[in-house]
């Protein structure tokens, strides 16, 4: 669809909006969306610049690792009333390993994420958000971090590896 100068397409099965003259999109998560944090990632331009808006209330991610292969933004409504669930365990407790990541941030690759709270409730979860190596970037602001629990121990909000830069 197409109003004075917004497209409004399906991609992948993803709300994404897209303005008259800007390479850049914000795809929609939650909020009566019924599209999930691995599908919008996967539908975010591999060249990178799109932001991902989360709705308020509960959202899922999509039922597995969330891996971030490319330079994108997600944003919340705010921590207090946006909440990303786990929706599985990740296949390794130890947050040590990329395994255990819930959101894994690929070499090269950058992820801006604020204004939300990842809830590991119910589920194994090694490391919530996960950078790794050289040139890999996390800026992470206004995000809370609950029942985020390995096997064995307390898991990690946030791990930095192999030269990842988290702000």
């Amino acid at each position: 669809h197409r109003a004075a100068g917004l497209d409004v397409r399906l991609d992948t099965g993803v709300e994404k909006l897209t303005f008259a003259g800007d390479n850049k999109a914000f795809l929609l998560v939650g909020g009566g969306s019924e599209f999930n944090l691995n599908d919008a990632v996967a539908a975010a331009d591999e060249n990178g610049g799109d932001t991902i808006w989360i709705g308020s209330g509960n959202n899922a991610s999509g039922g597995s690792q969330v891996v971030v292969d490319r330079d994108v933004t997600i944003k919340g409504m705010g921590r207090e009333v946006t909440t990303l669930n786990a929706d599985f365990s990740t296949t390794s407790g130890n947050g040590g390993n990329d395994n255990g990541a819930w959101i894994l941030v690929q070499a090269g690759k950058s992820l801006t994420i604020s204004d939300l709270s990842l809830d590991g409730t119910g589920e194994t979860i090694g490391a919530a958000i996960r950078v790794v190596g050289a040139g890999s970037f996390a800026d992470i602001d206004r995000v809370g971090f609950n029942e985020i629990k390995g096997t064995g121990y307390d898991g990690r909000g946030v791990a930095a590896m192999d030269g990842a830069e988290v702000h």
